[in-house]
């Protein structure tokens, strides 16, 4: 993710800046974004302006905060978050992160709580198929006269509640 793709999306409200004081990320500096529904974070590096981390934290209790962490990164935050002995799970007190996966997730949810617009809660998770698979699946929403996405919705939600570990439903 590049910078770009976020700073216009927050209308540019940019309120501060600083060094990034962490080891985990080469070359990074600190953006921090207001609005009077959320305080927004981002991590990026200052060569390259690509985007490490974006944490979004509602200014109300309605959401929890959200964070999203470049995939090529994950284990070195992990590794220095050990090191200095924080709990990578909680944004502040008792609140912990709800992170994402995707770019695309993290940017539509920090553009809406940030615009105080409403969104939807769930989570985007990427998924790769076969062209059997995707197949098969294009031909049991067509049949059942849905779309895609709904039809994969509809196949996870069912391996979800009907998920067992070692004979124990969870």
């Amino acid at each position: 993710m590049h910078l770009s793709d976020i700073i216009g999306k927050l209308n540019y409200r940019i309120t501060s800046g600083s060094e990034y004081k962490w080891n985990c990320y080469p070359s990074a500096k600190l953006l921090d974004f207001e609005s009077e529904y959320a305080t927004i974070s981002v991590v990026f590096n200052s060569d390259k302006q690509m985007v490490y981390e974006i944490t979004t934290a509602p200014k109300n209790d309605k959401h929890r905060p959200y964070r999203w962490i470049d995939p090529d990164y994950i284990d070195f935050y992990i590794k220095e978050s050990n090191y200095r002995g924080i709990d990578t799970k909680l944004a502040w007190d008792d609140v912990q992160y709800i992170d994402l996966e995707t770019e695309e997730d993290i940017l539509k949810k920090t553009e809406a709580i940030f615009n105080g617009e409403n969104f939807d809660t769930r989570i985007e998770v990427a998924i790769e198929l076969d062209d059997d698979t995707w197949l098969e699946l294009a031909k049991q929403a067509h049949k059942h006269d849905i779309t895609i996405n709904k039809m994969v919705e509809k196949v996870l939600q069912h391996c979800i509640d009907n998920h067992t570990v070692n004979g124990f439903s969870t």
